[in-house]
């Protein structure tokens, strides 16, 4: 009995042993290789290296990639085939090229190799012993670009297949009558697709025939009769019209009509839709008298310096799904004036991605009207503009316009304006500078920067306005200066819009706040008597009006700046203002030689 028992033992032990040395060995034997057995479609990779199986693979799908893929149709509207390329080569420029179709060579190889190498040491054996005995078959992975094979199908069997139609308007004969629904016949790409992706796990690139099915419109004439007649009342009795802010744009009987389709709603109510296509179509015809491009920022520097700047603007384009709806509801509704909904068009590039100075947004805001200016006076607001445009101002500087703008004479390029002294009148360099001082002012105001030095002018003057909101300048004083506390760079813009001149700070905000008042004019006094102004500059006692009189005034705002700790600063802004004679230029010489100097005026 011990014997047997020992014998049973022994032989045990020796399959055991036997087994686990087939299976060390194969393991031993195939350690880079793949197992014996493994099959893709006819290829046999039993004993092949990672590297060979992925030859073997690459080549058979370049094979299969060389022939395309065909699809077929065969329908009442017609007969087509059509072969579908898997590579897409772009002869201008390779970067284009792409593949249709991925066949993962590299996972399915992975695949393929992993066969008898997953569990313990007798599972995995178990698994190469049975794939030697029957052939583990396996089908490549394959990942296809669906949305773009189906938009491929789509284009090419378009006039093979019919959509179904909803019932609609047309116009007969002048009348607007209701037409029925018509039954459509569509594809089934997503079949086609599933057909596909099976074939090339096969490295297969046999016809694919595509399939079709009838499908039936939702809602029958009779179910449209009462909606119908509703519609039919309002596009008679009404005159439609799309508007925006500047453009006006009738809408034709005929083809609000043609827009006009039934269709049932959640609740399974007949309701009136509108053909997205020819409404779509509609608007991009019009989209050229409305929409802007966004327009992509400028920022380069010479010499410490932003030679070109452009700031980022947002564009404007229609809003083509709000605007279809808003359409559809004014129709309804009646409302004639149908406003075309609008939406922002943000720039592809940051400002900030294209510098490393902190200059990324919009900080401050100034502007002043020049408008009635002469024409000197025109010229030295903008020489003075283009001198100061791009100057950086860095972390805590304080900015000195005059020292900004430098010498004022015709070496720099400014032309002479007449300015009244005293009792004569005479030319001089700077006319028009203090425009500049008061849009830097409201600029600075605007932006929440601290300003160190501002003097207001010694009378109201109409380019300025509102009083008390202005600054005046002359080199070497009085100055406008102000500080830059926000902790980065500062960029100062500027740029003249017909009689607009615009000062625009660029940086990084801090999140500070500003809210201003606007002016209180009070103690207002009357202007003194007419004054004349004797000159040369006339034809003997031809006369002109240099000047309108302007009362005297006092006035006040306040500015209060919120930091984003939560601290507030209020500052109160107070201008005196004398006031000033009517006066005329009159041609000749004063009845008697005087010398009197003063303090030209800007």
């Amino acid at each position: 009995m011990k014997k047997i028992i020992f014998r049973i033992v022994f032989y045990l032990l020796l399959i055991v042993f036997l087994v686990s040395l087939y299976i060390f060995l194969e393991e031993i034997i195939f350690f880079e290789k793949i197992y014996p057995g493994v099959y893709l479609d006819n290829f046999d990779f039993g004993g092949l290296t990672k590297e060979k199986a992925a030859e073997l693979i690459k080549g058979a799908t370049e094979e299969v990639e060389k022939g395309g893929v065909v699809f077929s149709a065969n329908t009442p509207q017609g007969q087509k085939k059509k072969a579908l390329s898997l590579v897409v080569v772009s002869p201008s420029d390779p970067d284009l090229s792409y593949r249709v179709v991925d066949f993962k060579i590299k996972e399915n190889v992975n695949r393929a190799f992993q066969i008898g190498r997953e569990g313990n040491f007798f599972e995995r054996g178990e698994k190469i012993f049975l794939t030697k005995l029957e052939r583990k078959k396996i089908g490549l992975e394959v990942e296809i670009k669906e949305q773009e094979i189906k938009k491929f199908l789509e284009e090419q069997f378009k006039e093979l297949g019919k959509n179904p139609k909803k019932p609609r308007l047309e116009m007969k004969e002048g009348e607007i009558i209701l037409v029925g629904g018509e039954e459509g016949l569509v594809f089934d790409f997503d079949a086609a697709l599933l057909n596909l992706k099976e074939n090339l796990s096969n490295l297969s690139n046999k016809e694919i025939p595509l399939s079709y099915f009838r499908e039936s419109p939702v809602l029958a004439r009779e179910d449209c009769e009462e909606t119908f007649e509703k519609i039919k009342n309002i596009l008679l009795t009404a005159n439609f019209s799309l508007t925006s802010s500047e453009n006006k744009w009738p809408l034709k009987l005929e083809d609000l009509v043609s827009w006009t389709e039934f269709d049932l709603n959640e609740a399974k109510e007949v309701e009136i839709v509108l053909n997205q296509e020819k409404v779509f179509s509609f608007l991009k015809e019009i989209a050229k008298d409305l929409e802007q491009e966004a327009v992509e920022p400028k920022f380069k520097m010479e010499n410490s310096r932003v030679v070109e700047f452009r700031p980022p603007q947002k564009g404007k384009k229609i809003d083509y799904n709000e605007t279809l709806l808003k359409i559809k509801d004014s129709i309804l509704e009646r409302k004639e004036n149908i406003e075309i909904v609008l939406k922002e068009a943000e720039p592809e590039t940051k400002i900030g991605e294209i510098n490393s100075l902190g200059i990324k947004e919009l900080v401050g805001h100034g502007e002043s009207n020049f408008a009635g200016s002469p024409a000197n006076r025109r010229y030295n607001i903008k020489i003075g503009a283009s001198k100061i445009n791009g100057i950086l101002i860095k972390p805590d500087e304080e900015f000195s316009l005059v020292q900004a703008i430098g010498e004022v004479d015709e070496t720099t390029g400014f032309l002479p304006e007449l300015v009244i002294k005293g009792d004569r009148t005479k030319p001089e360099f700077g006319g028009g500078l203090c425009q500049l001082g008061t849009t830097a002012f409201r600029v600075a105001l605007n932006a929440g920067l601290p300003i160190t030095e501002r003097t207001p002018h010694t009378f109201r003057v109409r380019y300025y306005e509102p009083a008390g909101m202005d600054a005046t300048i002359y080199n070497p004083k009085p100055d406008f200066r102000f500080i830059n506390d926000t902790g980065n760079y500062l960029l100062l813009h500027t740029r003249i819009e017909g009689n607009i001149l615009i000062f625009e700070l660029y940086g990084t905000s801090d999140g500070r706040q500003v809210e201003m008042t606007k002016p209180i004019i009070y103690n207002i006094s009357s202007p003194p008597p007419k004054k004349i102004i004797y000159t040369e500059e006339l034809k003997e006692g031809e006369k002109k009006k240099v000047e309108s009189a302007v009362p005297g005034a006092d006035t006040s705002f306040e500015r209060t700046i919120t930091f984003p700790n939560g601290t507030k600063r209020e500052e109160f802004w107070k201008s005196h203002y004398v006031p000033w004679a009517e006066t005329w230029l009159v041609g000749g010489k004063p009845p008697e030689e005087e010398s009197t100097t003063s303090t030209p005026s800007l």
